[in-house]
């Protein structure tokens, strides 16, 4: 009996498969020659669990995920599994941009892949073709150009690459009663929570698509939930105990999220419902795009404002239409849920996130945007999908073609604002002019360029380019140390040092614990001369962090104005800068060598001697506190120590005319005439030598 015909107007599975693994490929392929950018530094780059290669595993899972980059402590991002990600790379790949982009486009890959075979799995009854447009449509959405163009949003890819394989072996769960799929489906949920917190939503979406598309009752949904609910209460836990409760662990939180600075309910609520907003345009819209939303590029607004009423009726509108929808169009029904519930952990309605707004937080959630639109379209051209089969007499390719080739379009003028951080912070500065971080971020990376480039003129330019983006920055938000901060450093590098210590007093006072701010007043203030100025600061940067930088700082100050004291003639006032200097770093023969001297030019032998013995403790091979030693046992009239130390210091050089001197000394003092000879020869031989080679 032969087979039956697969219908022509049938496309294979496989067929659609390479489709779209190709055009994921080669959309974002460019990539590849792309530079790092961004917070690429914060979570590969410098962070120091992950340099460790895997060595750096119990770190990464017992720290919060910026802890070992900045040493930032109390709550943060816990993200061990991509961190753990970025270190398998290191260990066997190093740091090669390259690689680092390669490696998410494949990611990106394998996701499309996934997720066409779950919307296969989760919409039995619809035809290939249309979950391939869907899919189609996700793969060449813009808003995730930063997903994929950012090595630091490997996260996000792993996460929802998690997230999808669990929402499969799920299904597969339901559908064949396998508790094998149950256990695969938990042991990825668990792999997508500790790769990123927003993994939470799908306690919620899994459940729901059981009810929409298998017909499981509320009971039956509450009972899938529990497992899931369980793995992300586990998580939670494990994230509390590791870095706290408290999202507020930067300094300045308006410039994180502007929510921060609303006061009153009508304001937070009016900016809530304004990123709601964002929200809405930015995925039926994607274009212009930005990497940066925050203040004041989305303001505080108030409910006297007409956009937080707008987000608000869309919002309703949605909702409504998701329950009058939920039995007659379930797919329209799901969808509008599934934004709705996977954007809940990010979008700041529920809970304040630490950032304002960022596309990448709409990745996941665009599936269901996809999914709604791309069926309301076979829906408007009246093209039926419901089928394995199905007929294209519609104009569903025409609209569908004009919606995708335009988000390519899209897609491709946006990739290369992702090239470096230049052209990064420049498109920012473009698409968001009234955000504060935009400004100072391009303005910082203007002078990094300038110091780079060989033409006077160019550089110029970039200079006077990057004082003009710093003084935006601050215009904009006066309390963004961070730019007073890097416009000190700048005025600093182009030598107005009044004009920067003046920056960096104003970032002290908007931050009192910048020890960077304080010890930057103090370099300049010594460059000056300024010495007991400049201890003032060290003395603030080593107070508020005890590190080796600030230690170094103002032990070396207190040994320099101790210095210049024994230059002036007051050896008095130089010994308590040299003991302060010694009570902050004790292991410095130079101080207590200094303190030495000090007491033999005053014919304090003893105490002389006490000094440069501790000098040699730390440094016994040293020989001019040998010489030294040696010199003033002699003037002691311990002429035995003064031998001990003499030769100690001839056993290391030879050819030392004081050594020398002081061993005559000795030994004549010491009636050991024919010894004092010896030595006396061979200073005269020194001597002779020396003569002979000056001529």
């Amino acid at each position: 009996m032969s087979k039956p015909k697969t219908p022509s107007n049938t496309i294979p599975l496989n067929r659609i498969r390479i489709i779209l693994g190709l055009v994921a490929f080669f959309l974002f392929l460019k990539t590849t020659g792309f530079n790092y950018t961004m917070d690429d530094d914060i979570f590969f780059l410098q962070h120091k669990s992950v340099q460790k290669g895997l060595a750096g595993t119990g770190e990464i899972f017992s720290h919060g995920s910026m802890e070992m980059f900045d040493g930032t402590k109390g709550a943060q991002a816990y993200r061990p599994v991509c961190l753990l990600a970025f270190a398998i790379e290191k260990q066997f790949f190093g740091q090669r941009p390259a690689l680092s982009h390669l490696f998410n486009v494949i990611l990106y890959v394998i996701l499309i892949l996934s997720l066409f075979n779950l919307l296969i799995r989760l919409l039995k009854n619809i035809s290939p073709v249309l979950i391939g447009a869907i899919v189609l449509l996700f793969t060449v959405h813009p808003l995730h150009t930063e997903v994929v163009a950012s090595v630091k949003s490997r996260d996000e890819l792993l996460a929802g690459l998690f997230l999808l394989l669990s929402w499969s072996y799920f299904l597969k769960y339901l559908d064949e009663s396998s508790r094998g799929a149950l256990i695969r489906s938990l042991a990825l949920f668990a792999l997508a929570s500790f790769t990123k917190e927003s993994a939470i939503a799908f306690v919620a979406i899994l459940p729901l698509s059981a009810v929409m598309f298998r017909n499981s009752n509320i009971k039956d949904a509450i009972k899938n939930l529990l497992p899931f609910a369980a793995v992300s209460i586990f998580y939670l836990a494990i994230r509390t105990i590791i870095v706290g409760t408290d999202n507020q662990y930067y300094h300045l939180p308006i410039l994180t999220n502007v929510l921060n600075g609303a006061t009153g309910f009508s304001e937070l609520w009016g900016t809530k419902l304004e990123i709601l907003w964002y929200h809405l345009k930015l995925i039926f819209i994607p274009w212009p795009l930005s990497w940066d939303y925050s203040y004041n590029q989305i303001p505080i607004i108030s409910l006297s404002n007409p956009i937080p009423w707008l987000a608000l009726a869309l919002h309703i509108g949605l909702l409504f239409a998701s329950i009058k929808y939920f039995k007659k169009q379930p797919v329209i029904s799901f969808s509008i849920l599934f934004f709705l519930i996977a954007s809940s952990p990010t979008n700041n309605f529920f809970i304040k996130n630490v950032t304002t707004f960022g596309e990448r937080l709409l990745f996941l959630p665009s599936i269901g945007w996809c999914i709604g639109t791309t069926w309301l379209i076979s829906l408007f051209t009246k093209t039926d999908f419901s089928n394995k089969s199905f007929s294209l007499k519609g104009n569903f390719i025409p609209v569908f073609g004009f919606v995708a080739g335009t988000f390519i379009i899209l897609t491709l003028l946006r990739l290369p604002d992702w090239k470096d951080n230049l052209s990064l912070f420049r498109s920012g500065v473009e698409v968001s002019p009234n955000s504060s971080r935009t400004q100072y971020s391009l303005a910082s990376e203007l002078v990094a360029v300038a110091q780079k480039t060989p033409d006077p003129a160019k550089q110029s330019e970039l200079l006077n380019e990057a004082r003009s983006r710093f003084i935006k920055s601050i215009e904009i938000l006066p309390a963004n140390y961070q730019a007073h901060y890097n416009y000190g450093v700048y005025l600093s590098n182009t030598g107005d040092t009044t004009a920067a210590i003046d920056e960096f007093n104003t970032v002290i006072k908007l931050e009192p614990q910048s020890w960077e701010a304080m010890t930057n007043i103090g370099v300049m203030l010594e460059a000056k001369q300024n010495f007991g100025e400049a201890c003032k600061y060290y003395t603030m940067a080593f107070q508020t962090e005890n590190s080796p930088l600030t230690i170094t700082n103002l032990s070396r100050n207190l040994f320099i104005q101790g210095q210049h004291a024994v230059a002036s003639g007051n050896g008095k006032e130089a010994i308590p800068c040299f003991r302060k200097s010694l009570s902050i770093s004790p292991q410095q023969p130079a101080a207590f060598s200094s303190i030495g001297e000090i007491y033999a030019s005053t014919q304090q032998y003893d105490s002389a001697l006490f000094y440069m013995s501790q000098a040699l403790q730390l440094d016994e091979s040293n020989v001019s506190i040998l010489e030294r030693a040696g010199e003033i046992s002699c003037l002691k009239k311990d002429y035995q120590q003064g031998i001990a130390f003499s030769e100690k210091a001839l056993a290391i050089n030879g050819f030392l005319p004081k050594s020398l001197e002081t061993m005559v000394k000795c030994y004549e003092a010491l009636g050991e005439q024919s010894k004092a000879d010896q030595y006396k020869k061979r200073l005269n031989e020194l001597n002779g030598t020396s003569v002979s080679q000056s001529f």
